[in-house]
């Protein structure tokens, strides 16, 4: 149960094996307009993600997902995580501008974040290529409050029970025989026999 709550919460990440399909050398942008396209693009998806994770809007979240990602978050999944995020957090409001993080065959995309009730969440959205478009395949909500609600509750103390409610009453001591106090207590030299 507590793996369906943190999968609820927003730790998605799916794999997906990439079709990346390389564009005739008449339509390749410039490395730097490139970078720039696809940084607008994957900011805008964000974007429409977040937005419509507010608005409950499960076919505009899911939008950009690979496949993968709509099994994984399919309109159920997507209930309940966007449960945990408003019960949790809040709704979302803000970002700021994101740090990219290149994996072999993926982008993540890292943006601080604020909702309603979490000042400093964290949203990463993970971008592959498939079939020649960039998709999400991957997203993570992460803040203090999502933390501690996934967190194990703390384990209850325990006692050993009595065996019998006169045990109870009693407090255990240890005795030291008279001659040997003097020895019991610590810095206290041993007498030389």
């Amino acid at each position: 149960m507590r793996a369906r709550n943190l999968l609820a919460i927003g730790v998605l990440i799916c794999s997906c094996a990439c079709t990346g399909q390389k564009q005739s050398p008449t339509t390749e942008a410039p490395p730097k307009e490139e970078k720039k396209q696809a940084a607008t693009s994957t900011e805008e998806a964000t974007d429409r993600l977040l937005m419509a994770l507010n608005q409950g809007d499960y076919a505009q979240f899911s939008r950009e997902f690979d496949d993968k990602m709509k099994a994984a978050l399919n309109e159920a999944e997507f209930a309940k995580l966007r449960t945990n995020i408003l019960e949790k957090i809040g709704l979302y409001q803000t970002r700021g501008l994101p740090r990219t993080l290149k994996l072999k065959d993926a982008t993540v995309m890292v943006y601080r974040a604020r909702f309603e009730n979490e000042p400093e969440a964290e949203v990463r959205v993970v971008f592959r290529e498939v079939g020649g478009q960039r998709r999400v395949s991957g997203l993570l909500f992460n803040s203090p409050k999502l933390r501690a609600a996934a967190a194990p509750a703390p384990a209850a103390e325990t006692k050993t029970p009595a065996a019998s409610p006169a045990d109870a009453k009693k407090e255990t001591k240890a005795e030291v025989p008279p001659e040997k106090k003097d020895e019991a207590k610590p810095g206290t030299p041993k007498a030389s026999q």
